[in-house]
């Protein structure tokens, strides 16, 4: 069929324009009945009016005017409109050629007016959408005409207005540019390194968490052109600029967190107090180098200010990732309910935006505090969904899904399923790169290891830990906290003692409030290990009352049966009622093994004999076998034989369901 054919009966370029659509397989025969039948059918100065406008994306009369110098082009515009020579008005006075009748009329004009005169055509189009402040078309035309220098001028008033909102469309207009006309426009060289990164290197970085040191040479020269001409001219706000580009760029690198730091410090110096989105990154990068050396509080402060910052501008990715941070933060302050505030904002907003890259995240900050309240199945829901999402994920996301799985396994008893997933873990892990996570993975490993009482086992975890050189106060506590458990575990309660009383000044005056929680449990075995019961009930007594606000469970269930014998020992001395409530809350949340305790049985099946009732004693006070051995110098086969005797008549089948059962058959004192 001919495409004069199949366009007969057309009554309005509507029509034509559907019909065209259902032609589309023949592209060729289109374009050329466009210029047979269509174009070489006009008069001489319609032709030369459509090869001349053809490169025009929209076409008004005084702009029609600026490129073909005819004063009658708002008459000629009219002209095709009744003519139905498939323009198309827009709104107001403006139009536009159907697509496939511009191509063919752009194709036709660089066959008969050449490329030159077309740069020509598009030099002028570029000056008048200047003029009339259509930048970005003023910038395309620019460039198509090859007039670089004009270019860079439009792109540079481009930036100063629109900041750094268009992306993607800077990059591509700065690529365009030759280096020679880059590199005489500082404020382009900083813009150039600034797309170059967010476009090609920030999803990267997202989901390894690492930055290709072999590309960092692109980004050095034009930094350092725009640097030295901005401080020959001593323009301090622009040099703020640079220095925070560069300290985004270092914090993306490995090992370099204290340059950036250094740059984020001295941009904040020197940036206009206007630069509200260079300002907020700046604060960002300093509250999670705090937050990485363990100073929480200094990480709060500098998050929240950036947090602020982010909702001023408006930009809502960096806020979510704000927000988030700064409720990861409040979790280690021991802020729980203020955290899941924080998570449960970001979930909302990722969801109502269809962003798994917060929704993951979120998910799993979520997961995390369900877990340290003991609500296993919401945990696991969470994880589940977040898992979902992994293939969208960072890496360190996904692996921290999994160390939290493992550690659901542990609490639902299933502890070897809870080491093999760990060791997998590791397995992928660096301990260089990964350096923060790998080290958790090593200290949860080690203590599921010690539940177990695989002791051998914890101690090479523990030495693997130590072979991790670092001089962050949060890792060598991290450290502390696992040599005082294993410490204990060995009967060297009083060097356990002095490690922790070390450290826990230090962890209280940098806010690592979760890490003093920890510490205060550990010091309340150590003295009860020490015959110190009276301090050990003071310690737990006191991390009672600052964690219960907060609904911790785990955080007592995971030290545990020597800590929840203790736990045990407070029930006679406890008078504020919504204590009692939460320890029993503590208590019945122990795993089914446990379950004993809460319904101890109404009769001895037997008699405890008098050593019995010595070891029982030694038991309920926190002792290991090993001590109990010592105190009553026995061998420790003989404690254990005995031990099992006291559960066997006392109808129980642990430690701390003994400690339990024993008071209420009034056993102990």
């Amino acid at each position: 069929m001919s495409i004069t054919i199949m366009l007969q009966g057309c009554e309005t370029q509507t029509e034509a324009e559907t019909r065209l659509h259902t032609f589309a397989g023949e592209h060729r025969p289109i374009l050329d009945y466009f210029v047979s039948e269509v174009l070489n059918a006009q008069p001489e100065s319609l032709q030369s009016f459509l090869l001349h406008t053809s490169m025009l994306s929209r076409l008004t009369g005084s702009l029609c005017m600026a490129v073909t110098g005819n004063p009658a082009s708002d008459a000629l515009l009219e002209t095709l409109e009744q003519a139905h020579l498939f323009l198309e008005p827009l709104d107001g006075l403006w139009y536009r050629y159907h697509a496939l009748f511009a191509e063919a009329m752009q194709h036709e004009a660089k066959r008969h007016l050449g490329e030159a005169t077309l740069q020509a055509i598009s030099s002028k189009a570029s000056y008048w959408y200047e003029e009339h402040s259509m930048l970005e078309e003023a910038v395309d035309a620019a460039l198509y005409a090859c007039d670089f220098s004009h270019a860079a001028t439009i792109i540079e008033r481009f930036v100063d207005f629109n900041a750094l909102t268009y992306i993607p469309t800077l990059h591509r207009w700065l690529q365009q540019l030759p280096f020679e006309t880059l590199k005489q426009h500082p404020t382009l060289c900083l813009n150039y390194a600034i797309t170059q990164f967010f476009t090609h290197f920030a999803d990267f970085i997202h989901m390894t968490g690492r930055f290709p040191q072999t590309e960092r040479a692109q980004f050095e020269e034009p930094l350092q052109l725009a640097q030295q001409v901005w401080q020959a001219e001593g323009n301090i706000p622009r040099l703020g600029e640079v220095f925070a580009f560069q300290s985004l760029l270092s914090s993306s690198f490995s090992g370099e967190m204290q340059q950036a730091i250094e740059y984020a410090k001295k941009a904040l110096d020197y940036l206009d107090e206007k630069e509200l989105a260079w300002r907020s990154t700046c604060l960002r990068i300093i509250g999670l180098a705090a937050r990485r050396r363990g100073d929480l509080n200094e990480a709060r402060r500098t998050i929240t200010e950036a947090s602020a910052l982010s909702e001023t501008i408006g930009n809502r990715p960096i806020a979510r990732l704000t927000i988030l941070l700064l409720g990861i933060v409040c979790a280690e302050q021991g802020e729980l309910q203020q955290a899941a505030a924080y998570y449960q904002q970001v979930l909302d907003e990722a969801r109502a935006q269809a962003d798994p890259t917060d929704i993951g995240p979120a998910l799993l900050c979520l997961a995390q505090l369900a877990y340290e309240r003991n609500r296993l199945d919401e945990a696991e829901q969470q994880l589940a969904e977040a898992n979902q999402l992994r293939s969208q994920l960072p890496e360190e996301t996904c692996r921290r899904i999994q160390l939290l799985m493992a550690l659901l396994e542990h609490a639902r008893g299933q502890s070897e399923n809870a080491l093999e997933r760990l060791t997998n873990l590791l397995a992928r892990l660096q301990p260089v790169h990964a350096q923060p996570l790998y080290r958790e993975v090593l200290t949860y490993q080690a203590r599921i290891q010690l539940a177990l009482s695989d002791l051998s086992a914890a101690r090479r975890s523990y030495e693997k830990l130590r072979m991790l050189e670092s001089t962050l106060p949060d890792y060598a506590e991290q450290e502390a906290l696992l040599l005082a458990r294993l410490q204990l575990v060995d009967g060297k309660a009083q060097a356990a003692l002095d490690l922790l009383h070390t450290i826990l000044p230090q962890a209280t005056k940098a806010g690592r409030i979760r890490r003093a929680f920890e510490i205060q449990l550990l010091l309340s075995l150590a003295y009860a290990a020490l015959k110190q019961p009276q301090e050990a009930r003071q310690r737990l007594y006191s991390t009672l009352h600052q964690t219960r606000s907060e609904g911790y469970i785990r955080l007592f269930l995971d030290e545990g049966d020597a800590l929840l014998g203790l736990l045990q020992s407070l029930f006679g001395s406890l008078r504020e009622k919504p204590l009692l409530t939460y320890l029993r809350t503590i208590l019945q949340a122990a795993t089914p093994a446990r379950q004993a305790l809460a319904s101890p049985p109404s009769a001895l099946i037997e008699p405890l004999s008098p050593q019995e009732r010595r070891v029982l004693r030694l038991l309920a006070a926190g002792h290991s076998n090993p001590e109990i051995a010592r105190e009553l110098v026995v061998s420790v086969n003989t404690v254990r034989t005995q031990v099992q005797s006291i559960y066997r008549k006392l109808g129980v089948s642990n430690r701390v369901a003994a400690s339990e059962a024993a008071r209420s058959f009034h056993l102990l004192p």
